[in-house]
């Protein structure tokens, strides 16, 4: 199968008995937390995207079905952001950040035009948030995690109280973000698929584009970095379970709607996909 290939997987009585190592690493790679815990007769309803970690998921234990959806624009990341002139269907997202020595500048794009400016940004972590559906600018603010864990606290409760679910969340360091960052910041990056905040260093610029509820990011961290994606208009759906479809799907334009049900041996012994476009 390709990178980008979208996988449904959904389980009807029971998976376990012949599921070896290989097939559990295979989802594993592709961001789930539950195929290693999946036990006999238990539900499991996955969404996910082969070469990412962009995924949804959800298991039963024999006490309910399970499902599980998403709403998937039609889109593709892209390596070479410079090369790319035109996008259909989707966002050129881009986010470029330098330490005091290297720029010392914070900025994001979308479709080559700027959003949140130099000007603008400050001293620490610059947080711009997106419509997922429509990728208009719905927050920025600015955090100066170099003077005191004040604005680490202040990130932290602007992310829980502030950002709708699967929003686009841009952040991009200006001068120093790393002196009081604290470990509950890293933390929350780390949980949307950050590997690199962690070692943040002195003065070191940080680009990061990732998802509020996914673990489907993309990053670069270093003396002067830049990175980008292109992202499709879309979004994710809430979390639903139901014992069998009564409609057919809404139809999404741009995209499919994808929803995945899920029940063990003693809790209905059933499995359904369900793709709109």
């Amino acid at each position: 199968m390709e990178e980008g290939t979208i996988f449904l997987v959904s389980v009807r009585g029971d998976a376990t008995q012949n599921m070896g190592a290989r097939i559990k690493k295979f989802f594993r790679i592709m961001g789930s937390e539950h195929v290693d815990a999946l036990g006999v007769g238990d539900s499991w309803a996955f969404v996910g995207v082969k070469g990412q970690k962009a995924f949804v998921e959800e298991r039963g234990t024999g006490e309910e079905p399970v499902g599980t959806g998403a709403i998937l624009g039609y889109a593709k990341k892209v390596k070479h952001y410079k090369k790319t002139t035109k996008i259909s269907g989707g966002s050129k997202i881009e986010v470029h950040s330098a330490g005091y020595v290297s720029g010392n500048e914070a900025r994001v794009l979308i479709n080559e035009k700027e959003v949140f400016t130099n000007k603008e940004a400050n001293r620490g972590i610059n947080l711009v948030a997106l419509d997922f559906e429509t990728h208009k600018v719905v927050f920025k603010n600015t955090y100066d995690t170099f003077g005191g864990a004040a604005a680490s606290a202040n990130l932290l409760k602007d992310y829980k109280e502030k950002l709708p679910e699967f929003c686009i969340v841009v952040a991009a360091v200006k001068d120093d973000a790393s002196s009081k960052l604290t470990k509950e910041v890293k933390e929350l990056f780390s949980s949307l698929g950050s590997n690199a905040i962690k070692n943040l260093k002195y003065r070191e610029g940080w680009a990061f584009i990732g998802v509020k509820g996914l673990k489907k990011s993309k990053e670069k961290k270093g003396e002067k970095v830049g990175t980008a994606m292109i992202i499709g208009y879309g979004k994710i759906s809430r979390k639903e379970v139901r014992k069998q479809i009564k409609t057919k799907p809404e139809k999404v334009k741009g995209g499919s709607r994808i929803e995945v049900q899920s029940a063990g041996a003693v809790t209905g012994n059933f499995a359904t996909i369900n793709v709109a476009n």
